[in-house]
């Protein structure tokens, strides 16, 4: 299945690709570049018309001839960013002007005016380009540049270029930690959140083309150190000609050859020998974590045809193993015995266990009362042989004493060991610059990434059991890409770039085709992929197996026209989206062991004062499944198209103040699936008697998907930029922005129940087991049969809705208003308002199918009570059961299990942030770049793009489907402060710096250190409370009231106060929020620190040295800690039906799980990194 994914996918693109790229449209997009443009006045300061404008690049000897128009204006075609260059102005009667030194960055339009004085041609006047880098006049957009050198010299854990986005005011990751760069395949650190947009819903950009895996919202290829040759983050309000985007862009650049050789050559490599022990892995139970890594490449650029052709290339690979202290919670040997005579909860209460297969049911007064038999001493005697061999082959024996009483009292981090994880990275481009004469660019750059791993996407849990731990990843992506610049007059200049791109993502669990369900006893109708899945109060492991490929040709192209004082460009871009998705989550099956099964159904317990009584663990050995699912996937085809067009107008109104309109228009085609693989649940429609059935792609009266196309995608520019003063060194800058972000990923296309994708789900009936584990499934799964199931096929099943009428595009408002000046010492300040207004953003799924909250006034007792079921024999599974609850023939449809929602658009989003900036550009040997964040960012349920799988998007999602505006509150990603610093500095000491020795040895010896560092400080995110043990469709509990969720004396032990917090009766809905508005997680306080020392060698070879150290403070950046509540049976009250509280003994309703409010991971403690570098 994988092998003809791979060919029917590469045969459709190739198809496809070949007459684009043969019949180029006229299109355009000025990205990944940067021009010069300004007004030449003469010294009364009238305009000078037909003046000629010279703009050589110093270091290629290029030179580009301008003429200035009747308004004295020019403007450059797309210029290499980071290049030297030479403006020269003359006309006759007029002495020349030059103006040297200046700098272009990516994406910015360097604004050098130009003053002709009477005079001869040879009377010259030579000016240094006075405006900082980091100033900008003539545009609204924000963001900082970040230049070759800080991309090559500042200490980056893993090498990562991407890492630095976050220097940027606005920019953050979701993570409470430092986070290393081989995070994730590499690509991780590039799901960042740009003015509190979602993760994942940001444009990369590599030379002007998109660089982006739409299935993931990470970057594609993710370009070494030392090939990017600049990179910004553009956010709140820029240029039309870029979209589909919710936060921003990160704009990249690659480097390009000269007319000089220049290159490197490189190794970097850690070792465990060189680091401290992590915070948690101080004791002797595990040694050292192991950390080998070695890092090498090379890079080189040169000229093929000097002034004319040039050449770039650069490669480098890693071999990275690394173990993390891990801490698992495993039963004990008598437990593994089925001996459960010591077991008792938090609080050191006993709690006493019933056996599954002796439930009974008597009617009293025409209610069901469930009544089962106590297992004697807490003994289990009926083990289950398939549950007891995959205890013996997967979990260890206890090797570690908890911290904490309650964590001792609950065998909690009993298991601490160092988990293995192994990454590879291979990473190539090369760049070719070809000057074909004045009128002609072309350039062509191809580059490749590959990684793998051996910990799957997102880590997770690890055991020591390879089998279970690993999943094997590799990911790889290819780009192409040709470039051309056509200059048709000084006025007139088109822009053509051509691009394809190829990602490929094969991945598998490492016990996938071991046959590990035959080994462990089960039938053969549980399929032979993989472990099967267990949720047994045991953390759970990743199983998965699959293939992904995405292939994206793309064209754009513009057209830049200078009218008077108009900059004018327009043009449009054209994509086509192809996505192969296969992927089998629990290819094996998953099987939950619910603690009820083991508890006392009738309640006597509880009045007779046991507020806790049954165990997961120990229904798991019984083998009493809850509920069983398991999805057949036979992988699936995505398809769409997008074509936008957009224009631009930069207006300099004056030498003062210059207006940035633009509108752009984005249509995007709905993905659809190739085989017309697309199903539906639709609630309107009726048949055979049921109101709610499903619908098929492309079958009479249902098109290709199933939610509209958008036809009003209009996203309009507004922004200026005022010099304030006359120097031009205060400038006030602001506007308004709308954005779209790319529809083609996991949240937006549709589901494929019954095609690709079919589940089976196996519940139980009220208060009994499903099955039993050794058993196996009670009928063989549900196999693709795709339209020929009808529209009843799925009956008795879990379904998926996605939402017509919930469907409108995404939108991000951004408004913007900043202050910049430029102070002494070249620095430039910078203060910011930015506000972030969302709406239509893909939101958390909710089960439409869900009682309604109306009806739980009848009570437990009512709702719980069996009675006949009109569906019994009708469909297979509980729902066709003899009997049914009342409360299932209450739902909206009782005939199915979960209907939930899939990506309905009905998310919102609003945040609000000061953000404060300094920046000096290298002067004297210092570069400094500062940045401070504060604001809130506000949201209801908004999921990410954060994989490309069609599963129902599910983040925080709500509590109450019939209140969702109840979840609005501070995101879970929230950030209130965010401060981070970064520095280079060239000591001055040694040969023509400021501390001459004046001595050849001396002057070697101290001379060409550098002092290099980044330092984090952000505050925590909010706490989300989870765990409800109550009747109903609660999700989180209740505040005890009067008690404070604050600990004053908070500790890694007790982050918040967990006697703030009592289960919520039964069918009501917990009273605390989505998220804690009080108490928040640990905050980020790293710093890495790095020395180099550079020594010339011979000739131009010099030898750099190189030591860093990341988190060189060795401070202990924790975790979050534990949020999942774990509630016994509902509050025992008082005379006064009030409860008691849980400061008071013998109360209910209160946490029995030990690692509630518990922190028990960190990030790494303080590494070191050794380097040496040929530089040339």
């Amino acid at each position: 299945m994988l092998k003809s994914l791979r060919q029917t996918q590469l045969a459709r693109t190739a198809v496809l690709a070949t007459p684009i790229f043969l019949c180029a449209l006229p299109l355009y997009a000025q990205q990944g570049t940067g021009n010069i443009s300004g007004t030449v006045h003469d010294s009364s300061g009238a305009v000078v018309p037909n003046a000629t404008v010279d703009i050589e690049n110093v270091d290629r000897n290029d030179v580009i001839h301008l003429k200035t128009n009747d308004a004295g204006f020019y403007s450059s075609p797309p210029l290499n960013p980071g290049s030297n260059y030479r403006v020269t102005v003359t006309r006759d009667g007029f002495g020349k002007s030059v103006i040297s030194h200046v700098i272009v960055t990516v994406g910015q339009r360097v604004d050098e005016d130009a003053t002709l004085t009477v005079g001869g041609v040879n009377d010259t006047v030579v000016v240094e380009a006075t405006q900082a880098a980091a100033l900008d006049t003539t545009s609204a957009t924000l963001g900082a540049v970040i230049g070759e050198k800080s991309i090559e010299e500042l200490p980056l854990n893993g090498r990562n270029t991407i890492a630095l986005t976050t220097l940027t005011p606005g920019v953050r990751i979701n993570t409470t930690v430092a986070q290393s760069g081989f995070a994730n395949r590499g690509t991780n650190l590039s799901a960042i959140s740009i003015n509190g947009s979602p993760t994942g819903s940001n444009s990369y950009i590599l030379d002007g083309q998109s660089n982006l895996s739409t299935t993931t919202g990470e970057i594609a290829v993710n370009p070494t150190v030392d090939a990017i040759q600049e990179f910004k983050v553009q956010s709140g309000v820029f240029s039309a000609q870029y979209g589909f985007t919710l936060g921003g862009v990160v704009n990249l650049v690659s480097r390009s050859g000269t007319n000089s050789i220049h290159g490197s050559a490189y190794e970097f490599l850690r070792n465990d020998v060189f680091n401290a022990r992590n915070y948690f892995a101080r004791t002797g139970v595990v040694a050292k974590p192991v950390l080998r890594y070695n890092q090498f490449g090379g890079a080189m650029g040169a000229p093929i045809i000097r002034n004319k052709a040039y050449i770039f290339g650069n490669f480098e690979t890693y071999q990275f193993k690394q173990a993390s202290p891990q801490f698992l919670s495993v039963p004990t040997a008598a437990q593994r015995a089925g001996d459960f005579s010591q077991l008792i909860d938090a609080n050191g209460n006993f709690i006493p266990l019933y056996n599954p297969y002796t439930t009974t049911t008597t009617t009293s007064g025409g209610n069901t009362v469930y009544t089962r038999q106590r297992y004697a001493n807490n003994q289990i005697t009926n083990l289950d042989p398939v549950a007891v061999a995959y205890q013996n082959n997967f979990y260890p024996l206890p090797n570690n004493t908890p911290a904490t009483v309650a964590q001792q009292r609950t065998n909690t981090n009993n298991y601490l060991f160092n988990a293995q994880g192994l990454s590879h990275m291979y990473n190539a481009l090369a760049r070719v610059d070809y000057h074909l004469g004045e009128k002609d660019t072309l350039f062509a750059r191809f580059a490749y990434y590959q990684n793998y791993t051996n910990g799957g996407t997102g880590g997770g849990t690890y055991y020591p059991n390879p089998i279970v731990a690993n999943r094997y990843d590799t990911y790889t992506a290819e780009e192409l890409l040709i470039g051309d610049t056509h200059v048709f007059s000084s006025s007139l200049i088109n822009d053509l770039r051509l691009s394809i791109e190829r990602q490929e993502f094969p991945f598998q669990a490492a016990s996938a085709g071991q046959n590990w369900p035959q080994k462990l006893g089960l039938p053969s109708n549980v399929p032979n992929f993989a472990i099967p899945t267990v949720s047994n109060g045991l953390p759970g492991s990743n199983q998965t197996i699959g293939y992904r490929a995405y292939t994206l040709p793309e064209v754009t192209d513009t057209v830049s026209k200078v009218i008077q004082r108009h900059a004018l460009s327009f043009g449009f871009d054209w994509r086509y989206n192809a996505g192969a998705n296969l992927q089998r989550n629990t290819p094996s099956g998953s099987f939950s062991f619910a603690a009820s099964l083991t508890q006392d159904p009738s309640g006597k317990a509880a009045a007779a004062g046991t507020t806790n009584t049954g165990n997961t663990y120990a229904t798991f050995l019984a083998g009493a499944v809850s509920s069983a699912g398991i999805t057949t996937n036979l992988g699936e085809l995505d398809r769409a198209f997008s074509v936008s067009g957009f224009i631009q107008d930069d207006w300099s109104v004056s030498d003062r103040l210059t207006l940035n309109l633009g509108l752009r228009y984005d249509f995007q085609q709905q993905p659809f699936e190739q085989n017309n693989g697309y199903s539906n649940f639709n609630p309107t429609l009726s048949s055979g008697g049921y109101t709610g059935i499903m619908q098929y792609a492309n079958t009479p009266g249902v098109g290709r998907n199933f939610v509209p196309e958008s036809y009003r995608d209009f996203g309009p520019r507004f922004g200026f930029a005022y010099q304030l003063t006359g120097d031009g060194k205060t400038v006030l800058r602001g506007g308004f922005g709308i954005y779209y972000p790319l529809f083609f990923n996991s949240i937006y296309t549709g589901q494929t129940n019954g095609f690709s994708s079919t589940s089976t789900n196996y519940s139980a009936t009220t208060n009994q087991a499903a099955f039993q584990f050794k058993n196996g499934f009670p009928y063989d799964p549900l196999q693709p049969g795709g339209a020929s199931y009808g529209p009843l096929g799925f009956l008795g099943q879990a379904v998926g809705y996605q939402t017509p009428g919930a469907w409108k595009s995404p939108q991000s408002q951004q408004y913007t208003l900043s202050v910049q000046r430029q102070v002494p010492y070249d620095v430039v300040l910078q203060a910011t308002y930015v506000g972030n207004h969302g709406v239509h953003l893909p939101a958390g799924g909710w089960n439409i199918n869900s009682l309604n909250p109306s009806y739980f006034s009848l009570g437990k007792t009512y709702l719980q009570t069996q009675v006949a079921n009109p569906y019994s024999g009708k469909f297979a599974g509980s729902l066709g059961a003899t009997t049914v609850s009342r409360q299932t023939l209450l739902n909206p449809f009782p005939y199915y299990s979960n209907i939930t929602t899939y990506n309905a658009h009905v998310g919102n989003l609003h945040a609000d942030y000061l953000e404060l900036s300094a920046q000096r550009q290298a002067k004297n040997g210092l570069t400094v770049l500062f940045g401070y964040t504060m604001g809130k960012l506000l949201t209801d349920s908004v999921n990410s793009p954060l994989a490309y799988l069609n599963g129902l998007a599910s983040n925080n999602g709500y509590q109450n489907p019939y209140n969702r505006s109840a979840e609005y509150s501070l995101d879970p990603s929230d950030v209130s402060q965010r401060a981070t610093v970064s520095a280079l500095y060239n000591l001055p000491f040694g040969k023509g710096q400021h501390f001459d020795l004046h001595s050849g040895l001396l002057n070697r010896v101290v001379g060409g250190f550098q002092l290099n560092l980044i330092g984090v400080f952000q505050t925590g995110t909010p706490l989300i409370i989870t765990g409800a043990n109550s009747q109903g469709t609660a999700t989180r509990p209740n505040y005890v009231p009067g008690v404070s969720v604050v600990n004053k004396n908070q500790n890694i032990n007790a982050w918040f106060n967990t006697l703030a917090f009592q289960n919520p009766d039964d069918y009501t809905f917990g009273n605390v929020p989505r998220t804690l508005p009080h108490v928040r997680g640990p905050g980020t306080q790293n710093f890495d620190l790095s020395i180099f020392k550079t020594t010339d060698i011979y000739g131009r070879f010099k030898l750099q040295l190189r030591a860093e150290a990341f988190n060189f403070l060795n401070h202990p950046n924790f975790g979050m800690p534990g949020t999942g509540f774990g509630a016994s049976t509902n509050p025992v009250v008082n005379g006064n039906g009030v409860s008691p509280g849980c400061a008071v003994a013998g109360a209910g309703g209160c946490n029995t799980s030990s690692s509630f409010g518990v922190i028990s991971s960190a990030a790494d403690g303080r590494s070191l990194q050794l380097a040496g570098k040929i530089i040339f």
